[in-house]
């Protein structure tokens, strides 16, 4: 390799002594910072990683490595140079190395100038190290990959322009491949770079990836060498482009195969492509008499957006299958339409194929896919019928081999209430409900038990779920607590007002008008405020919580009742640290919820379990939501700005102890909305960046009571969600500002209101203060005065009003301008100083240049 090495320096030494080189490099540098940093998409997405490079960072270097490779055999004839370098006494195979070489270095370089993008990541949030180094790999093996196709562009002519056109369309051919997916058909797409690419960007290195660009890099080598061989001589050359064709086949055949084992590595942070202590713990607690037997049945071919899902899933069952020995016994079946396996899986499991829309190249594709896996031990069974791709696939994996490996599963009883989560015919909107998909989510771990409260509450479980009891009677509350207070683990949810069906409001009276119509008896709700305070929680069902922060612009069109709880927020114990419950969890929505205080039970422990941040309040619930028995109501088009209060509120708790005789053992969650069905389809499809760990809080909060923590911290494990913190901060003072602004505001159109107020009575006090005015004509005069200035008070007030309004769109208006300011500052930031270092040596590099050849003229 000496003589590649020789060529390849003097090559890369041309490069870097021509201002040229930096130039291109700047502009690349230029370019990807454009699409990273000044596509809206990056503020929306509010997440501290390369995401909108990364899609569009193939088609950046349809630009940039043709650039590179278009001189590297076209500056050689140009310069005369070509004669020289083929009749030099080196093999053919060691000239294109060191061609390849030198360009090869020359886009690691510009790469290392781009590690700036990384840096300004950095100043606005916590990127994720691992996550970066994946995708600079990535970037790296695409690049190298093209580069081996782009030179053979500059060998097929002597024009460097006509090089780097050629260079172009060539590495168009794999990049425009990968998003063919919705035209040309799966087959051909695989052969795109698409695929392959995004396995690194997503932090993880595969063996399919290594040998599919390695394969690319050989196959246009290869090519490069057939081209230069036939200039140097004319004929003899019929077997190399057989000897081409069987090295791309022996590519493709090492691709398919390496796609099959699966073997690969996570290097980002949370490293959820390998096992967790947790799970080796379950694993190793298996007993040799009760093995478990693992039957998956897995699609060959899945849409782009569930590939991570199928490569995890079967990299976790080979680590399983390894680490399990003879207790855990994998087998995968490869599952196409209509075949035995289908068949087998859909009458003997009841997996079913999940059609799964797919949107690439444009258009929208439809798949049927079979992803399921059962699991057996002895007559127990336990089936997943689909592993969607916003779960987590160890904790399914790990906690079906769990429950199915047990002899008694723990039971959970589900109160009977309004809410109606086991399905039902609802009396107050007159339709059938269907099972809410918790019941489902519970069964998988839990025995559900219906439960009552009509009577005494005799039934024994290890923890009670109950859903609203601000609908139940009164008598339905008293056996309640009797129940509560024995010291039974219970679970409640609560909701001031339930945005699924607002007739079940906590303030909303039971039953409803058609019924009352139609001669049905409904009872009158119970005191579920001093319900609760028996309980040891300070609940008021007429509170609605609201809070000004939002981490995602793209929902920036949410009402400020619906409440995003997380270290973004200002409090730094939005989740607590110290509760096994809460510590590692990133971020939970509520909508519309209420708040919760301690009672000050004597001999009770309370402990906030959620909090809101620095920018919250609450309103009234009559501020919120307009009652009405007949059609049910609806919201309020105005809403007035409270005064900020600068406490955080608490959204969900715990108590325990005992206090005069009675044991507690409860949480209380002041949103019902927290486990409806919108959050279970979010967790399911995993929609682009909406991870909310709503569902993952409810269980959490079940395996406390229950006193199975062992799923608690498997079940948190998931990609931390990185945001632009500096961004938020920014944002939140402005938020505060407008806040205040609008507060300001408010009092102000009180004032001014109270003023007009105070003008109308003292009118009439004026009128009943006249001596001169018998009774009749007073009374006459009162009421013509009160009409006029109860006109003039409307209007004065319409005004105030309007004028209230005015100021509080304006400082929104302010806060919204100040945010785009802040962005627009940061886009700048982002888009000049990473070239910066690039140009700067190019400068000095053509004052080099130049002194160079003034110092050869003298």
């Amino acid at each position: 390799m000496k003589a590649a090495l020789a060529l390849a320096r003097r090559d890369v030494v041309r490069y870097f002594t021509n201002p040229t080189g930096y130039v291109f490099i700047t502009v690349f540098i230029f370019l990807s910072a454009g699409a990273q940093f000044w596509r809206d998409v990056f503020f929306a997405n509010n997440l501290a990683n390369l995401g909108p490079l990364n899609e569009v960072f193939p088609f950046v270097l349809l630009f940039f490595v043709p650039a590179i490779a278009m001189g590297t055999w076209a500056d050689e004839r140009r310069q005369g140079t070509e004669e020289l370098l083929l009749t030099l006494p080196v093999r053919d195979g060691e000239v294109v190395a060191g061609k390849y070489l030198a360009a090869l270095l020359i886009y690691t370089v510009a790469l290392f100038f781009s590690l700036s993008h990384v840096v300004v990541l950095s100043f606005l949030g916590s990127p994720d190290v691992g996550l970066m180094f994946g995708t600079y790999f990535g970037y790296w093996l695409l690049g190298g990959a093209l580069l081996s196709i782009a030179m053979f562009g500059s060998l097929l002519s002597e024009s460097v322009t006509v090089g780097f056109i050629l260079g172009a369309l060539f590495c168009g051919v794999p990049v425009v491949l990968g998003v063919s997916r919705g035209f040309l058909g799966d087959a051909i797409a695989l052969a795109g770079v698409q695929d392959s690419f995004a396995e690194f960007t997503s932090g993880i290195v595969t063996l399919r990836g290594l040998i599919y660009f390695a394969s690319m890099t050989a196959v246009g080598l290869l090519i490069n060498l057939y081209l230069l061989r036939r200039r140097r001589m004319t004929g003899g050359h019929w077997h190399s482009p057989v000897r081409i064709a069987c090295v791309v086949a022996a590519g493709a055949s090492l691709c398919v195969l390496s796609g099959r084992v699966a073997a690969r590595a996570d290097v980002t942070a949370e490293g959820l492509s390998t096992l967790s202590d947790q799970t080796r713990e379950i694993l190793s607690k298996l007993e040799s008499e009760r093995p478990v037997f693992i039957n998956a049945y897995v699609s060959p071919d899945v849409p782009r957006e569930y590939v991570p899902t199928r490569e995890t899933l079967l990299a976790l069952l080979r680590e399983y299958d390894a680490m399990g020995g003879n207790l855990v016994r994998v087998q995968v079946h490869v599952t196409e339409k209509a075949s035995d396996e289908a068949r087998e899986a859909e009458e003997k499991y009841k997996i079913m194929p999940e059609r799964v829309i797919s949107s690439e190249g444009g258009r929208s594709s439809r798949m049927d896919v079979y992803l399921g896996a059962a699991f057996t031990c002895g007559l127990d069974e336990v089936v997943v019928p689909f592993f969607y791709r916003g779960l987590s696939v160890e904790y399914e994996l790990t906690r079906s081999i769990r429950v199915v490996s047990r002899a008694k599963r723990l039971r959970v009883g589900l109160l009977n209430t309004d809410a109606k989560w086991f399905g039902g015919f609802d009396f107050s909107t007159y339709q059938q409900t269907a099972p809410w998909m918790v019941i489902d989510e519970l069964k998988s771990q839990y025995e559900v038990v219906p439960m009552s409260a009509d009577n005494e509450i005799t039934e024994e479980v290890d923890a009670l779920v109950v859903p609203l009891a601000s609908s139940l009677t009164q008598k339905h509350l008293d056996n309640l607590l009797a129940y509560v207070k024995k010291g039974r683990p219970t679970l409640f949810l609560d909701d001031p007002l339930t945005l699924f069906n607002p007739r079940l409001n906590a303030k909303e009276p039971k039953g409803s008008l058609r019924g009352a119509s139609m001669g049905r008896q409904e009872e009158r709700k119970g005191d579920v405020k001093e319900f609760y305070r028996q309980v040891g929680f300070s609940w008021d069902p007429g509170d609605v919580v609201w809070d000004q922060w939002n981490p995602h612009p793209s929902l920036g069109n949410l009402p400020p009742e619906y409440v995003f709880v997380g270290t973004g927020s200002g409090a730094p114990d939005a989740f607590n640290p110290n509760s096994n419950i809460t510590s590692g969890l990133q971020e939970i929505l509520l909508i519309f919820p209420g708040r919760v205080k301690s009672a000050g039970t004597n001999g009770l422990t309370y402990t906030p379990l959620l909090r809101t941040g620095k920018t919250s309040g609450s309103l009234p619930y009559e501020a919120v939501w307009v009652s009405n028995p007949i059609w049910g109501g609806g919201f309020r088009e105005r809403r007035w700005v409270p005064p900020l209060l600068p406490e955080e509120y608490v959204l969900a708790a715990q108590v325990r102890g005992e206090s005069e005789g009675a044991k507690i053992n409860a949480i209380l969650i002041c949103d019902l909305d927290l486990a409806s069905e919108a959050f279970f389809q979010l967790r399911r499809t995993g929609y682009e960046n909406l991870v909310f760990d709503n569902v993952t809080f409810f269980l959490n909060c079940t395996d406390a009571l229950v006193g199975d923590e062992g799923f608690i911290e498997l079940r948190k494990r998931r990609p931390k969600h990185r945001t632009l913190e500096k961004v938020e901060m920014l944002t939140r003072e402005h938020e505060k500002k407008m806040l205040e602004e609008a507060r300001a505001a408010e009092e102000k159109a009180a004032m001014e209101i109270q003023a007009a107020q105070h003008r109308l009575d003292e009118k009439v006090k004026e009128i009943q203060k006249r001596e001169d005015l018998d009774e009749r004509s007073r009374q006459d005069m009162m009421r013509m005065v009160q009409e006029r200035e109860q006109r003039r008070f409307e209007v004065e007030q319409k005004r105030i009003n309007d004028q209230k309004e005015a100021a509080v769109a304006r400082s929104e208006a302010n806060r919204d301008r100040e945010v785009r300011v802040i962005q627009n500052r940061i886009k700048w930031m982002a888009l000049l100083i990473p070239p910066i270092p690039a140009l700067l040596i190019g400068l000095m590099a053509l004052y080099y240049r130049i002194q160079r050849e003034l110092e050869a003229r003298r």
